[in-house]
């Protein structure tokens, strides 16, 4: 473990809870909180904790607390704003999804998902034994041996089938969310098909079928909550030490057999070591290209087929070649990732990181006005919490942002389009007979 600097961790850590509380106040109680203490504690494990080691200057703990207060504070502003206009909106989410789950479209779309990454194991040749009999772990030889194929059109395609369809899957889950074994089932074996098509599966993609699992469990299973705390309490340990030597089994290695504390106590300081990286991207004075970056905005909704080798934003690749001073290619490179705030520097400077943060705090303010308060979407909102406190706080924008616009916004824009149309409709077809009233959703009814 890196030696510490236990005043600077004092500071960060009383801090940050102080901002949490005063950000506490100004948003309401239930799935607000949610997405601001979820946020709060990715961005202190993953960004915060780290400012504590001696080798990082004490200027980026100050970064790192304004970047907190940038981006709740954009939070709490967006949901305050339109919290009455995202409730009525998602009274008409719910409306509409109801009548479209039944009519099998959420199932189809469920499957077709499923289909789509299984899609690896029968193309460009069939490798269905691997599903019961599946390859061992090595992302060395992923990497360096080819294991994954190598990306085609018909490749890119399923890959954008899989982004559009993903949210639908999010939604399905809602069907299983309150059977534990179909639940696991449905959240863990899309990770075991990907794990089997690709030959490798990331720790934090398990992670996060972990995190997505038990936060299913806790939001549709009330009775469950205690039995869910205390299995919370008892995994905890073991998944540290299965994610160390998991660390280890990765890299094409057997298991060493040693000290586990010490395994453990390395897992610990790599996670929260990210701004050790920032502070190398913070020192550098580099910066993003402007260009790039807006090139990178504006095509970001388009198909890659479509844009091609126009668009060369590639800010983690960028950052890691800064960290290692090794170009991508050559022997010995490896991404270092910098967390958000590392990120957020390389993209504003050191004038401009917070600009960033105001952005994804609103955002992420927007979804939450959008599907918290859903009963159908209950998939979708877990996902949208883990997407901003664990994905967003370590691989920043460029890891998260083609999943919203890609991804969960044109499901929400259809759907909205969708709600808005059949209560505009209906209503039409209803003022058409005299002493009509104008037809509102049920949970809008319920209210008058």
């Amino acid at each position: 473990m890196m030696e510490l600097n236990y005043s600077v961790l004092f500071a960060v850590s009383a801090a940050t809870i102080i901002i949490g509380l005063i950000l506490h106040q100004r948003v309401q109680a239930g799935p607000e909180r949610l997405y601001l203490w979820a946020f709060l504690c990715g961005m202190y494990i993953i960004c915060g904790f780290g400012s504590a080691y001696v080798d990082v200057p004490h200027s980026y703990a100050l970064t790192y607390l304004i970047y907190v207060i940038a981006a709740g504070t954009g939070f709490a502003v967006v949901v305050n704003i339109f919290r009455v206009a995202g409730a009525r909106t998602c009274r008409r989410i719910d409306w509409r999804l109801s009548r479209i789950d039944a009519t099998q479209v959420c199932a189809i779309g469920f499957w077709v998902y499923l289909v789509s990454l299984s899609f690896p194991l029968f193309y460009p040749t069939i490798r269905l034994n691997l599903l019961w009999n599946p390859p061992a772990p090595d992302l060395l030889g992923v990497l360096n041996n080819g294991i994954v194929p190598e990306e085609t059109i018909a490749l890119r395609l399923i890959g954008y089938v899989i982004l559009l369809c993903y949210p639908v899957y999010l939604w399905r889950l809602r069907a299983y969310s309150t059977r534990p074994l179909r639940l696991a089932l449905a959240v863990f074996g899309p990770l075991y098909i990907s794990y089997c098509g690709g030959g490798y599966a990331s720790r934090g993609g398990v992670l996060l079928g972990i995190a997505m699992y038990m936060m299913l469990l806790w939001r549709y299973r009330y009775r469950a909550r205690k039995y869910i705390v205390m299995t919370l309490v008892a995994v905890t340990p073991l998944a540290l030490i299965g994610s160390a030597e998991y660390a280890t089994v990765r890299l094409g290695r057997s298991l060493s057999g040693g000290n586990v504390l010490d395994e453990v106590s390395g897992l610990v300081a790599t996670e929260t070591g990210l701004p050790l990286n920032a502070a190398v991207v913070l020192e550098s004075g580099k910066r993003v290209n402007l260009g790039d970056l807006a090139l990178w905005a504006v095509t970001l909704p388009l198909p890659k087929i479509l844009t091609g080798s126009i668009v060369t934003f590639q800010p983690n690749t960028d950052m890691a070649e800064l960290i290692t001073n090794i170009p991508q290619g050559e022997g010995g490179f490896s991404f270092s990732l910098t967390g958000i705030v590392g990120e957020s520097v390389y993209f504003g400077g050191p004038w401009f990181y917070w600009f960033p943060a105001v952005l994804a705090g609103g955002m992420f303010g927007l979804l939450c006005t959008l599907c918290s308060r859903s009963s159908q979407l209950g998939g979708v909102t877990v996902y949208c919490v883990l997407l901003w406190a664990y994905v967003f706080s370590r691989a920043g924008l460029d890891g998260g942002i083609p999943m919203i616009v890609n991804g969960l916004l044109p499901f929400f824009a259809v759907v909205v389009f969708l709600s808005r149309r059949k209560t505009a409709n209906r209503a039409h077809k209803d003022m058409s007979t005299p002493n009509a009233r104008p037809l509102v959703p049920a949970h809008d009814a319920l209210q008058e």
